[in-house]
């Protein structure tokens, strides 16, 4: 169960605090509400800040979404069923190919 998060002595944000677990002494314990979408938060004179500024977030926002595994796996079968269309294309190209050699050396 969480009890609350920890911040170390310079009030940098470490991780939930949960039942069972030792505070290290030079850790704080925080209770209250954390307000949800900070990316660093931090302790300062007992309250939770951010402290990242606006165009920090905003820039991280604004990444591109990495590939999630079901994007993946959809894609990469998409391009094994592409690739694997064009190896029957060029089968039956080289098939053709073979067909007009053997013919053309076997006609007299």
């Amino acid at each position: 169960m969480k009890l609350g998060v920890q911040f170390d002595e310079q009030g940098n944000f470490v991780g939930d605090f949960l039942e069972g677990m030792q505070l290290p002494e030079e850790h704080t314990l925080y209770r209250g509400e954390i307000i949800e979408g900070l990316y660093v938060p931090k302790l300062l004179r007992g309250e939770v800040v951010e402290v990242l500024s606006s165009e920090e977030i905003e820039e991280i926002r604004n990444q591109p979404q990495s590939e999630t595994s079901e994007q993946k796996i959809a894609r990469l079968e998409a391009e094994n069923i592409a690739l694997q269309a064009a190896d029957l294309d060029n089968k039956e190209a080289i098939a053709v190919l073979y067909e007009m050699l053997v013919g053309g050396e076997t006609n007299e």
